[in-house]
């Protein structure tokens, strides 16, 4: 019988898969010793540690469950002390008899009570023996424990064989252990090797929040009950801190949450700050709901939980906080039960800390890439301007100014130079549009009563070289209408004009200098930085603008000069003549004068009035130069004429015919 005992807690033993699978092994082996007829108060086994001074205690209630282990420390009472020194004698079998006051310090330390309130606990109705036989069979590194309240001589040898069967157990449940912290092992290393692979194939800053995502999946396959885990980056001069917390679903959008006025924040926030390793919070009643009341208070929090809560999730009643810090702030793993992982958090930290050293060096790299790109841009812009040899090729300038900021990323649906005249309230725009399949053209437009004109002006005043303004709704509708119908907005193609129409919204950004401003339209805001990089787009016209009216300038310069020696040749050859018949020569030399100027004629010539005011002699020039006898043309029969004669009584200074 006793054998055949034995041979079940073989069997159970080497059935073994899983090292928690001890306690089932354990409680078979308590099992037979009662179907063997040896009553025992309880029995357990004991698992000390390295000096002896200490054990684990896996103890059997009455009912035969296992109570939850704890630790026994020796040197709190003298029957302790006793089981201690047996073994620290290296037998094998040891009795103890324990009654009386030993016995009331036995389960005074093994309660964790004072004498007084182990008073009040037998009082309340709750019992010990008044005394006991303890029997204990010491193996290497476990024992097993066996209380009667009556001595058993005749059990002796069946505790002492049971002892070398559950010898052989606990050595299994070594190896199984051994074997699963191994493999536990393997899979911490892989969830590392995943987190650091992703981290390593970022190629983007952005994509640091699908390195959040990993974090979170990897996590979740080692830690039970993690509800939420993620990263948040601090700094020791910003009064909040900057948070990715991921989810099943992916990860939130980064938000920032203040790391003062919440006592938990503060805690964590000070121990980063203190170059702590690893810190936690454990939240429940009162104290819990002041956090979250805490965080509803935050537009972006409530946000996340008024979200969370509608898609059917509750907030938690318990948690606690784990937070593995790194250089440049933590994780965090929000658990729902208590969680002793964190030697696996503090390893994942590690990893983030290179994780985040990538990042910024992504970053980094990423803001050089774009500060070249955009000196790139600017750089195209300043040649196109100083290759200007006329005013013309603003056009040219126009579409430069629009590619460079499309390659920079804007969404743009126009892009503007803005030439405004203060004087005369007017305004000439070139705009490029990328539905205009042509180069940019100017339009004239006259600063009206307009809201949108009369913020414009303000800004130009200003010389606002960040200024917004955004059209919309009936405003949007009544400012459509009147700049393609009224102004010369109305040469647009239909199909700029539908889809300008077909906006929800015109969100108008300007960079305003001395002479106008830069103008961007699109349907979103421009981001700060892209509002940056206009502003210095705007310098750039600026000193762009000013060659211009240099070379427009000299233009004028260049063309009264010209107009001065046409005018001072026809001048010196009338007061040369000698003769009338001479003026046939001034004629072609007058032709010849205005063509030089780029005059398209097809006739050039003066003509001399009669006193009746009835024929006019016209004096012709010859575009091959030969002199051409003048005629005579009447002034009452063509209406040309007719009218041509009647201006020149009226005394006007220039009369032109179109037909």
């Amino acid at each position: 019988m006793i054998e055949a005992a034995l041979e079940r807690i073989r069997s159970r033993t080497m059935a073994m898969q899983k090292s928690d699978e001890l306690t089932d092994v354990a409680g078979l082996l308590f099992a037979q010793v009662s179907a063997l007829g040896i009553k025992t108060w309880t029995a357990g086994f004991n698992v000390w540690s390295e000096d002896n001074n200490s054990y684990v205690d896996y103890i059997t209630s009455p009912q035969g469950g296992f109570i939850e282990p704890y630790t026994v420390h020796t040197e709190k009472a003298e029957a302790l002390k006793d089981i201690s020194n047996a073994r620290k004698s290296g037998v094998e079998f040891d009795v103890q008899y324990v009654e009386g006051e030993k016995i009331k310090q036995l389960y005074c330390a093994l309660t964790n009570l004072g004498e007084k309130q182990f008073e009040i606990m037998l009082q309340d109705g709750v019992r010990f023996p008044s005394h006991q036989y303890e029997h204990f069979v010491f193996g290497s590194k476990v024992s097993l424990m066996f209380i009667t309240y009556e001595p058993v001589p005749e059990a002796h040898d069946i505790f002492k064989r049971l002892g070398k069967v559950f010898e052989q157990t606990y050595t299994r449940f070594l190896d199984l252990q051994k074997a699963e912290a191994q493999a536990r092992e393997a899979q911490i290393e892989t969830s590392l090797e995943r987190v650091r692979s992703r981290t390593m194939g970022m190629q983007k800053s952005h994509e640091l929040g699908d390195v959040a995502t990993v974090l979170f999946k990897e996590l979740n396959q080692l830690v039970e009950n993690l509800w939420t885990c993620g990263f948040v980056l601090c700094a020791k001069d910003r009064g909040e801190d900057e948070w990715w917390l991921s989810t099943g679903d992916g990860f939130i959008p980064a938000f920032y949450l203040p790391n003062t006025g919440d006592a938990t924040h503060v805690n964590i926030y000070d121990a980063w700050k203190k170059g702590e390793s690893y810190h936690t919070e454990q939240l429940e009643g009162e104290a819990l709901q002041e956090h979250y009341d805490w965080l509803m208070n935050i537009p972006v929090s409530k946000k996340i939980f008024d979200e969370m809560i509608a898609a059917g999730n509750s907030l938690p009643t318990w948690q606690k906080l784990h937070c593995a810090y790194f250089s440049y702030g933590y994780l965090v793993m929000i658990t729902q039960v208590p969680c002793p992982e964190e030697q696996i958090f503090k390893r994942f930290a590690q990893v983030f800390d290179q994780t985040y050293t990538r990042f910024l060096d992504l970053q980094k790299a990423e803001a050089q890439s774009r500060e070249a790109q955009i000196e790139l841009g600017l750089e195209r812009v300043r040649a196109r301007a100083m290759a200007m040899q006329s005013s013309n090729e603003l056009s040219d300038l126009v579409d430069t100014v629009f590619k460079e900021l499309t390659k920079l990323d804007f969404a743009l649906n126009w892009c503007i130079i803005n030439i405004i005249d203060e004087s005369s309230l007017s305004n000439t725009v070139w705009a490029a549009n990328p539905d205009i399949e042509k180069a940019p053209e100017s339009y004239y437009m006259k600063f009206e009563d307009y809201p949108f004109h009369d913020a414009m002006m303000r800004g130009y005043k200003e010389r606002a070289t960040k200024y917004i303004y955004v059209l919309e709704g009936l405003e949007k509708k009544v400012y459509d209408e009147y700049l393609f119908k009224e102004t010369e907005f109305r040469k647009v193609p239909e199909e700029a004009q539908a889809a300008s129409r077909a906006m929800e919204k015109y969100v108008v950004s300007f960079s305003f200098s001395n002479f106008g401003g830069l103008q961007t339209v699109g349907d979103k805001p421009l981001s700060d930085i892209n509002l940056d990089i206009l502003e210095r787009f705007g310098k750039v016209f600026d000193l762009t603008y000013t060659r211009f009216n240099d070379l427009q300038k000299a233009e004028a310069q260049a063309r009264e000069a010209k107009i001065e020696a046409a005018l001072e040749r026809v001048r010196s050859r009338t007061m040369a003549m000698q003769h009338s018949e001479e003026l046939a020569e001034v004629a072609t030399l007058l032709f010849q004068q205005v063509k030089v100027l780029g005059v398209p004629q097809l006739h050039c010539g003066f003509s001399i009035f009669e006193i009746d005011d009835k024929e006019f002699t016209w004096y012709a020039g010859s575009p091959d130069g030969d002199i051409l006898p003048p005629s005579k043309i009447p002034l009452t029969e063509h209406p040309v004429f007719i009218s041509f004669n009647e201006s020149r009584k009226r005394g006007d200074e220039l009369f032109v015919y179109e037909k």
